[in-house]
């Protein structure tokens, strides 16, 4: 993964953009699941694409300049919104089933938008690296993607041991990469595997 220097400037922003869309219904507002599905979704939209599009440019330089007419901002921008969309529905539901036994403020609490922010930045970073890489390679060209986690105290028990592993052992935990669970910092790198000339990587 090509160092993302905002990555924490990106959760913050999400983290805004969803306290000031949940904020009417963390106070008690009336409930309305349309509502809050819409604002969900046009709160976290435009963060999830503009992070994503600093994945897809740091792919970019990596690979060695421009992309001439591949529209690598029409890929990300359409897995921004779909992805919204799936979100807006997933939390709209969940809100929905907590509320019948917690208070709105726990519901709608900084802690669990703080958890949707680092879980969904880290998607967005994998999901573009994914569309960049697809439409920039070669067809002969061969790459391994390698899990990384942060190692520091915070790795959980299930990241940890895939630290390292390519697809063939994270894919079984972990689909096409992170993030494996809420909270999930960990990324992927990839390293080229085509063979040279001489028949060596």
């Amino acid at each position: 993964m090509p160092e993302l220097q905002t990555r924490d400037d990106y959760e913050a922003a999400l983290i805004l953009a969803l306290s000031r869309a949940w904020e009417p219904f963390a106070s008690g507002g009336a409930f309305d699941q349309e509502q809050l599905a819409a604002a969900t979704r046009a709160a976290v939209e435009p963060v999830l694409y503009a992070a994503g599009l600093d994945a897809a440019y740091g792919y970019r330089a990596e690979e060695g300049g421009m992309i001439g007419g591949i529209p690598i901002e029409k890929g990300v921008a359409d897995w921004a919104a779909t992805r919204a969309s799936i979100l807006a529905v997933a939390t709209t539901s969940t809100s929905a089933r907590l509320l019948a036994t917690m208070e709105p403020a726990v519901v709608f609490s900084p802690a669990r938008i703080a958890t949707i922010a680092t879980t969904e930045v880290t998607g967005a970073v994998t999901a573009s690296e994914g569309i960049v890489l697809a439409k920039l390679l070669r067809p002969d060209k061969q790459l391994t993607a390698i899990w990384h986690t942060a190692e520091d105290e915070l790795v959980c028990d299930v990241c940890g041991p895939l630290n390292g592993t390519d697809k063939i052992i994270f894919g079984s935990v972990a689909g096409d990469g992170p993030p494996c669970h809420p909270n999930c910092r960990c990324w992927l790198d990839y390293v080229d595997m085509t063979p040279s000339l001489d028949g060596q990587h």
